[in-house]
């Protein structure tokens, strides 16, 4: 499953005459937006990152189910703690408080008898480099991503785990229906602000933090 639907891909905007366009009622003039650009670049990266996790089916069992968030949860730890020495969220409309997920991890960790505060934060390498803003933007849209696919995945473990998820779900419950309308108000604030930072930066700080998040949990849930 796709981690950045298509229904969420930008439009492509079409002459509706001749004499609007002048090269003819076929020339089509595309116009791609920051987050548009952002998945189609991402693209290849994020499929091969899909095929090596294969989640949520290798996920079949608690112990599994508590190695994924306990994994997620080392590395979401100090990359949030990253994020939030950027003082600029605010400026471009962005609650980065409300979207930290650390917070919902060590609520479900807590849930399965798990101390969050026993766990050790991933190694300071295993973390994307985040050397301004943008490369900070980038990083929150590929979580946000992950956010935005979560309920998916849940609702597959709990036809396969059943009630033994109970009161462990906030990761991946997500903000429940609320969830896509957050998604799409952080991608108005990335297509709004993100070009300005310099968009090749927030498209830098999006592929390393991917390719740390699957580098990571792969090495962290043993695939």
């Amino acid at each position: 499953m796709s981690m950045f639907p298509a229904s969420i891909a930008g439009r492509v905007i079409a002459p509706r005459s001749e004499e609007a366009n002048p090269r003819g009622a076929n020339f089509q003039t595309a116009v791609e937006s920051l987050s548009q650009r952002l998945r189609r670049e991402t693209a290849a990266l994020h499929q091969e990152i899909e095929r090596r996790l294969n989640l949520p089916e290798s996920i079949t069992n608690m112990d599994r189910y508590l190695t994924f968030l306990a994994s997620f949860f080392r590395l979401y730890r100090p990359l949030e703690g990253r994020l939030k020495t950027f003082k600029q969220w605010s400026k471009i409309g962005i609650s980065l408080e409300e979207r930290l997920q650390s917070p919902r991890l060590a609520q479900d960790l807590s849930a399965l008898g798990i101390a969050p505060v026993l766990i050790e934060d991933a190694p300071e390498d295993s973390l994307p480099a985040l050397h301004s803003f943008a490369h900070a933007l980038g990083a929150l849209y590929v979580m946000e991503g992950l956010t935005l696919e979560a309920p998916f995945h849940l609702r597959h473990l709990q036809q396969s785990l059943g009630v033994q998820l109970t009161g462990a779900t906030a990761f991946l419950g997500a903000h429940g229906a609320s969830t896509g309308e957050r998604w799409n108000s952080f991608t108005r604030c990335l297509d709004a602000h993100g070009p300005l930072l310099g968009a090749r930066k927030v498209i830098q700080g999006a592929s390393d933090t991917l390719q740390a998040i699957g580098e990571w949990v792969a090495y962290g849930t043993g695939h």
